[in-house]
């Protein structure tokens, strides 16, 4: 396997990484690449499949839109700038950022990846409500371990039914372990 170095890959300045869609409805697959900075691979595979998506501009059913995570992080090539974007998506603070949605009301942001949580609420809230069919999420991870790639999901059978399309092993229980995870 080819190692890449991560400082050498451009990171997304911009939020939306793309989106493909047609003109039937059909599933929503929603990934988020980036919430940690110092792991900006999967922003560059995003932006690879989309580009082979608008070149062969298949017949396409849903939709297909990608997102970044942590653009601040990112951009420093850090992990986080005040703290960890993938573990703050606890319910009582998505709670608050549903509200502030539902009174068109932007909140005040204590640090740097309240203001991240907030603009990839939003994002991710347009696309779940623009789908016209089942949602999917990826939220897309490297590691800096030696191993195979893996899928961890939230223990449902529709979960498990979608993470099983991939020819990857599926972790299961690793999200009990991650308290605030965007998963």
């Amino acid at each position: 396997m080819t190692r890449i170095d991560p400082s050498q890959l451009p990171v997304s300045q911009e939020r939306r990484l793309g989106r493909y869609s047609g003109e039937s409805p059909g599933p929503t697959v929603i990934c988020v690449g980036g919430l940690h900075g110092d792991e900006p691979a999967a922003q560059l595979a995003l932006r690879r499949v989309f580009a082979k998506l608008e070149e062969a501009r298949p017949a396409f059913n849903g939709e297909l839109v990608a997102f970044a995570g942590n653009l601040q992080a990112l951009r420093r090539r850090s992990r986080y700038v005040s703290c960890d974007l993938n573990r703050i998506w606890l319910s009582a603070r998505t709670s608050d950022l549903e509200r502030a949605l539902f009174d068109d009301a932007v909140p005040e942001f204590a640090d740097a990846e309240d203001e991240e949580q907030w603009e990839l609420f939003t994002q991710l809230d347009g696309a779940i409500r623009r789908a016209r069919g089942e949602v999917y999420f990826l939220d897309l991870h490297t590691s800096s371990a030696h191993g195979e790639p893996f899928v961890c999901i939230g223990d449902t059978l529709r979960n498990r039914a979608f993470a099983l399309n991939f020819p990857v092993p599926v972790i299961l229980g690793l999200e009990e372990c991650i308290d605030g995870s965007l998963l």
